[in-house]
């Protein structure tokens, strides 16, 4: 499981006499890492112009160091001994100048003096002269540590370090930095989020049925054009090539039926396939293959595709009939936070007369529901598909079990009852909790799983009814122990 890390730097600043400081530093924060880093999510680098700093032109030395590493950090550790450092433009050496950077930007310094004994010449020098003068500026302001051996920088710069980055403020400061931030977005009709609330018209990810009968024309056009010459040896041909092919008799009602509701013509010999025949020999596989010209096939195949998608609109007429008109929302949890966030349960409110019951809305006969079980993508027709934007449901949710159709086989010559399954798959899709409660109804919705500065649509719209306003809603989560309540608004409410 990703985690997340807050990363502070910490800027070493000390003139190059002190080496032994630097090897300690680095001891000590390696230490606080391994201590505290998986624990608290905490992580310490340290900064200094031997590996952080790179090749620059156009400014004063000092300056481009302060662009490049200092100004970024989050606390400095400063020490002096015998040498002050070289000077800059506005103040006695280099550290000076971080140091007072670092304070003026309200940022923590660590800053210590050694008294480990050095030589006489040294304490003879002006840069040590700076160096007490220096000290005397902070002497009445407790902001500097002396010590008399590397041990004892060692003991007292771990201590200093741990008792800042572990304190309550700042741990408490760690943690609401790091804490995922929930919210509910709605989906307009052209696949961006919004915050406020877009109910507009059902429209699903399905041609229509005017796009069928488009089909439809253009299949019967290029049947039209197609006039099969037929032979007069009958009997002849039925013994050396099989049976003639003829268009199966209840199709042959239904596509006359669909073409005469729509005032589409028909040719004369729209039904007649010239001289193909069924093969005498049965296919390995069963049933009979067609021996005829590639024109006799051809119309033959066109004809069986344009009852295939005649039969398709049929069917889908009605549900296109039962689904006009409808209104819907569509929603997406989104985290704006710094950190994942686990075992999110959304709660919402919806006023019981803008609520649509899914059990009154699917009253379909049970070869329409067979029809949508079996040549439709339920999931695609009523679910929300990612985008840039967001990702779809599947994405950070455990796989729930997939529905298992199983049709009645104790009625072999019937058509199967579909009711069960179909249901079972609309209530697979519409993967809510339903309650009634008073005047309301409370739908509940769990993600096992959102990352952080992302967006995750619901499973499926929300059919409603006009002149709903506003949802309420209410988020609980694994890693944020308040409860996130809000109110999601069209424009003009």
């Amino acid at each position: 499981m990703p985690k997340n890390i807050t990363q502070y730097e910490l800027l070493i600043s000390c003139p190059g006499d002190v080496k032994e400081e630097l090897q300690v530093i680095n001891r000590c924060v390696d230490r606080f890492n391994e201590m505290y880093s998986k624990a608290l999510s905490i992580n310490i680098i340290t900064r200094h112009w031997s590996k952080s700093s790179y090749s620059q032109s156009g400014d004063k030395p000092q300056n481009i160091l302060n662009e490049q590493f200092v100004d970024d950090c989050d606390a400095a550790v400063a020490m002096f001994w015998t040498r002050f450092g070289t000077p800059t433009d506005q103040y006695g050496s280099g550290t000076e100048e971080e140091i007072c950077r670092m304070l003026d930007s309200g940022k923590q310094v660590f800053m210590y003096f050694s008294d480990v004994p050095a030589p006489p010449s040294a304490m003879q020098s002006e840069e040590y002269k700076k160096i007490c003068d220096f000290k005397n500026q902070y002497k009445d302001k407790g902001l500097y540590f002396t010590y008399n051996s590397v041990d004892d920088f060692e003991d007292l710069f771990f201590a200093h370090l741990s008792k800042h980055f572990l304190s309550i403020e700042k741990v408490a400061e760690i943690k609401n930095e790091r804490l995922p931030i929930l919210k509910l977005q709605s989906i307009d009709e052209s696949c961006k989020l919004n915050d406020q609330l877009i109910v507009h018209q059902f429209s699903p990810c399905h041609k229509s049925v005017k796009d069928y009968v488009s089909e439809v024309e253009n299949k019967i056009k290029k049947i039209n054009t197609l006039h099969l010459p037929k032979s007069n040896n009958k009997n002849e041909l039925r013994l050396l090539l099989g049976e003639e092919v003829k268009f199966d008799k209840d199709k042959k009602e239904i596509i006359e039926l669909f073409v005469k509701t729509r005032n589409i013509e028909l040719s004369e010999d729209f039904f007649e396939f010239g001289n193909l025949r069924y093969s005498i020999t049965p296919q390995i596989m069963g049933g009979n293959s067609i021996n005829g010209t590639p024109e006799e096939k051809a119309k033959y195949y066109l004809l069986s595709d344009t009852f295939d998608i005649i039969y398709d609109c049929m069917h889908w007429a009605k549900v296109e009939s039962s689904l006009s008109g409808l209104l819907c929302i569509k929603l997406a949890l989104t985290n704006i936070g710094t950190t994942y966030d686990e075992d999110v349960e959304i709660s919402l409110t919806i006023p019981n007369e803008y609520y649509i019951e899914l059990s009154d809305l699917f009253q379909f006969d049970n070869s329409v529901m067979g029809y949508l079980l079996n040549d439709c993508e339920i999931s695609t027709l009523f679910g929300i598909k990612s985008t840039a934007e967001y990702s779809d449901f599947e994405s950070s949710s455990k796989a729930h079990p997939p529905v298992i159709h199983s049709p009645n086989l104790s009625f072999i010559n019937k058509e199967p009852d579909y009711n069960d399954d179909f249901f079972a798959e609309i209530n697979d899709t519409f993967y809510y909790d339903v309650f009634e409660q008073g005047n309301d109804r409370i739908i509940k919705i769990k993600f096992d799983y959102i990352k952080q500065h992302t967006s995750t649509s619901f499973p499926s719209i929300v059919f409603v009814k006009d002149g709903l306003k506003s949802i309420t809603y209410r988020i609980s989560s694994k890693h944020n122990s308040e409860i996130v309540e809000g109110i999601i608004s069209t424009a003009n409410e």
